[in-house]
C-alpha cells in the first residue's frame, strides 16, 4: 500500500534560513528538516513563484547557496494565479494580516489553494501565531476549504 504524500509548502524564511548566520539554531533545524524533506518518500514540496522572487532578493552569496540547497530537492514551483489572489483578498478583507503584509497572505492562499497539508515558515509575527492561524482556518471553513497547519521547521523534526 502507497502512502499518501504530505504537501509542503516552504515560504521564503523556510528556505532563506538554510543560511542565517544570525540565528544558527534555526539554520541547523532547517537544514536537518531539508534532509528529511529529501528523504522522505511521502514528502511533496511545494514553493511559489513569490517565495523564489524574495529569494532572489539575498545577498549574491547567499542566494548562491540557496540555489544549490533548491537544486537538492524535488519540488514543485507554483505560479501566482487569479484564483491565489482572490482569496488572499478574501483573508486581507478578513482582516487576517494588512495590505502591507500582502506577499505573506499570498504565500498562505497559494498554499491553501493548492491544497497543501503545511506551511513551512520561521514567521512567527504574520504566520505561526494562535491568531492567524484561527483566523485563516476560520475563512476556510467559511469558504470550505481546507484547513491548513502552520508549522517552524522544527515541528516537523520528529517525522512526518
Amino acid at each position: 500500500m502507497t502512502q499518501e504524500k504530505i504537501k509542503f509548502y516552504l515560504d521564503t524564511s523556510a528556505i532563506s534560513f538554510l543560511r542565517q548566520e544570525q540565528s544558527p539554531d534555526k539554520t541547523a533545524d532547517t537544514l536537518e528538516f531539508w534532509e528529511l524533506l529529501k528523504a522522505s518518500p511521502n514528502a511533496e514540496v511545494v514553493i511559489s513563484e513569490i517565495a523564489m522572487r524574495e529569494i532572489n532578493g539575498c545577498g549574491e552569496s547567499k542566494l548562491a547557496f540557496l540555489q544549490r540547497k533548491l537544486v537538492e530537492l524535488k519540488y514543485v514551483q507554483l505560479k501566482e494565479t487569479d484564483e491565489h489572489r482572490t482569496l488572499a483578498e478574501i483573508y486581507r478583507n478578513s482582516n487576517i494580516l494588512t495590505e502591507k503584509s500582502r506577499n505573506d497572505l499570498l504565500h498562505i492562499a497559494t498554499a491553501v489553494v493548492e491544497r497543501c497539508n503545511y506551511i513551512v515558515s520561521w514567521n512567527f509575527k504574520h504566520f505561526l501565531n494562535p491568531r492567524t492561524i484561527e483566523a485563516v482556518n476560520a475563512v476556510n471553513r467559511q469558504y470550505n476549504l481546507s484547513e491548513i497547519s502552520l508549522v517552524a521547521p522544527t515541528m516537523l523534526l520528529g517525522g512526518f
